[in-house]
């Protein structure tokens, strides 16, 4: 969900970017939403911590949000767990801060 600083208003035509396991790209809609269905799970998945089989490097997800209209945002260490809607609310600041 990306919204403007103060009015909490939904921004329309932001890009949206999911990386880490995955990299997918968005833009957010009239309602301020980009989706990112089906997204690849956060790693180590919950059943395997403390696994010594598997290489545990935790993989997070970054989200970035751009418009030209305003700064730059965003959220880092995202974790996404299989069969669970994860929402974030990204607020963005206008450019020049008004």
């Amino acid at each position: 969900n990306v919204v403007r600083q103060g009015s909490s208003a939904p921004i329309v035509g932001a890009s949206v970017s999911l990386s880490g396991p995955a990299s997918i790209n968005r833009t957010s809609d009239a309602s301020g939403l980009a989706l990112f269905n089906n997204a690849a799970e956060s790693w180590p998945v919950p059943e395997v911590v403390g696994n010594a089989r598997y290489n545990q490097t935790v993989r997070d997800y970054t989200v970035s949000v751009t418009h030209s209209a305003y700064e730059n945002a965003g959220q880092s260490a995202v974790k996404l767990d299989r069969g669970n809607t994860v929402t974030i609310t990204v607020t963005m600041i206008p450019k020049g801060g008004m």
